[in-house]
C-alpha cells in the first residue's frame, strides 16, 4: 500500500481538475488508453488483475457501446499520468460518486452507476429504446447498455406509474438479443412471468418502426401444448377475451394480430396473442400525458379481466331493463357470479354430469379426452325471485344449477331476463 500522503495528495489532484485543462487532457488520454487496452485484451479481467485493480462495485464508463470499470480505469489512468500516484491502489480512492463518478464526468466521460439506474420518463425510455435497438442487437449482447438501461431505467419508469401490487419487468432477450425487446406488467393473482397468463406488455419493433402497448398472452404455454397450431390459438383466445371486455369501450383500440418484424415463435406469438393495443409510430410519439393516459386505461381493462376471471363481477353484458336500482344491479351481478363460483360449479357438474341439459353435447364424445369433463354451470333461480331476498341466498348445487354447453349458455342469457332451460330446449324440437 502506499504512504499516507498518497490519498491527500490524489485527492488534491482531483479537486484540481475542474480548474486545470492541462490536467484534465492529461489524464483523460491516459485512461482512455487503459480504455483500449482492457478492451482489446483477451481476458479483460486478467488485464485488471496485471494493473493490480479489480472491478468495483459501483460505476461503470460507458464507451463506444461497451461498458468499463470506472474505479479500476481511473486508477490506472493517474499512475499514468502522474509519476508521483505510480504507487496508488484501490485502498487510496474512495468508492464513492465523490472521488470516481465526478471526477470522469468532468473528463468528459459517460458513467453509469450500477446500483441506482438514471431515471427515465416513460416517453423518452420509449424513444430512446425505437432510437437504439436496430443498432443494439446487431451488438455484442452481453453487458450492452440497452439491455442495462431496459431492465432498469425504463421498467423502473413504468413501475412508478403502475399500482404497487404489479409487477414490472424489461427484457431484450436471454443470453443473445431477441427479437423483440418488452417490458411487461404481470397482476400476481394470474402471472408472474411472460411465460404463463395475460398482460399488459410494450413491445418494441426490431428495426424501431413503432411500439404497441398491448394486452396480451404467453406465447411459450400455448406453443408448448399445441406446436404449430400456436398462432390459431392464441387469435381464438384473443376474441374470447375480447368478448369477455366488449362492453368495456374498445372499439377504438387495435383487436387484431400485430405487425413486428421478426419471423420467430415468440414474435409471431405476440402478434397474434395481441387482444387490445395501442400503436405508437417512432415519428409521432405521444407526450409523457399522453402515454400514461392510455397505459392507464389499458390497467384498467386488464383488472377487468382479472376480475371477470376470477368471477369478481359478472358477465360482461347489459343490465335487464326490470333492474330499476342499484340494490337490484348488484343482485344480479352475484347471480351471475354465482356461475362462475369455482365450488359451486365443480359441485354442479359433479352432480349433473358432464351432457348438456338442453342439447344433449358431451364434450368428450366429440374432442376425446381434451373434453373430459367440460360443461359450463347454469344458475336457474329467477332472477325475479332473487332480487326480492334481502341478501343473496344461498346457493344448491344440485337444485339451483344445470349443466349447459358453451353455446346453450350464450343462448339462456341471450334475452333478459334469461330464459329457463326447458323452454330453450323445446325451441330445438
Amino acid at each position: 500500500m502506499a504512504d499516507r500522503q498518497t490519498r491527500p495528495l490524489v485527492k488534491s489532484l482531483i479537486n484540481s481538475l475542474p480548474g486545470n485543462e492541462i490536467s484534465r487532457e492529461l489524464l483523460k488520454s491516459e485512461i482512455l488508453g487503459a480504455i483500449n487496452e482492457c478492451r482489446s485484451a483477451s481476458d479483460p479481467d486478467a488485464y485488471l488483475r496485471q494493473n493490480q485493480v479489480f472491478s468495483a462495485f459501483k460505476y461503470q464508463i460507458f464507451q463506444n457501446q461497451e461498458l468499463f470499470d470506472a474505479k479500476a480505469m481511473l486508477i490506472i489512468g493517474l499512475r499514468a499520468a502522474f509519476p508521483a500516484l505510480n504507487d496508488l491502489t484501490v485502498d487510496d480512492l474512495p468508492s464513492n460518486e465523490k472521488w470516481v463518478a465526478e471526477p470522469l464526468r468532468v473528463l468528459g466521460f459517460n458513467v453509469i452507476d450500477k446500483q441506482a439506474p438514471p431515471l427515465t420518463t416513460v416517453h423518452a425510455g420509449i424513444a430512446h429504446v425505437l432510437q437504439t435497438y436496430p443498432t443494439a442487437h446487431t451488438q455484442k449482447f452481453e453487458k450492452h447498455p440497452l439491455g442495462i438501461f431496459v431492465r432498469t431505467s425504463l421498467s423502473a419508469a413504468i413501475k412508478r406509474v403502475c399500482e404497487d401490487r404489479l409487477l414490472v419487468t424489461g427484457s431484450v432477450g436471454n443470453g443473445t438479443w431477441a427479437e423483440t425487446s418488452w417490458v411487461a406488467i404481470f397482476d400476481p393473482r394470474i402471472t408472474k412471468s411472460a411465460q404463463n397468463g395475460i398482460y399488459v406488455v410494450y413491445l418494441f419493433d426490431q428495426v424501431g418502426r413503432h411500439v404497441y402497448l398491448s394486452l396480451n398472452q404467453a406465447t411459450l404455454e400455448v406453443y408448448e401444448e399445441y406446436k404449430k397450431l400456436y398462432r390459431q390459438v392464441l387469435e381464438d383466445r384473443a376474441v374470447f377475451i375480447r368478448d369477455l371486455l366488449a362492453p368495456y369501450n374498445i372499439n377504438d383500440l387495435i383487436q387484431s394480430p400485430l405487425n413486428l418484424t421478426g419471423n420467430g415463435k415468440f414474435t409471431k406469438g405476440y402478434c397474434a396473442g395481441n387482444i387490445i393495443a395501442f400503436k405508437y409510430d417512432a415519428e409521432n410519439l405521444p407526450s409523457e400525458p399522453d402515454l400514461l393516459r392510455d397505459l392507464n386505461r389499458i390497467l384498467n381493462l386488464y383488472a377487468t379481466y382479472v376480475a371477470v376471471k376470477n368471477g369478481e363481477v359478472g358477465e360482461s353484458e347489459e343490465l335487464p331493463d326490470s333492474i330499476s336500482n342499484g340494490q337490484e344491479a348488484k343482485k344480479y351481478r352475484w347471480h351471475r357470479r354465482a356461475e362462475r363460483n369455482q365450488k359451486l360449479s365443480a359441485d354442479a357438474k359433479k352432480f349433473h354430469g358432464s351432457t348438456c341439459k338442453v342439447c344433449g353435447f358431451n364434450f368428450e364424445q366429440r374432442y376425446g379426452e381434451r373434453g373430459r369433463g367440460y360443461i359450463e354451470a347454469h344458475h336457474i333461480v329467477p332472477f325475479a325471485d332473487l332480487v326480492k331476498e334481502p341478501e343473496p341466498v344461498t346457493l344448491d348445487p344440485k337444485t339451483d344449477f344445470v349443466v349447459v354447453c358453451a353455446n346453450c349458455h350464450r343462448m339462456l342469457h341471450r334475452t333478459k331476463p334469461a330464459i329457463l332451460p326447458d323452454e330453450l330446449k323445446n325451441l330445438l324440437q
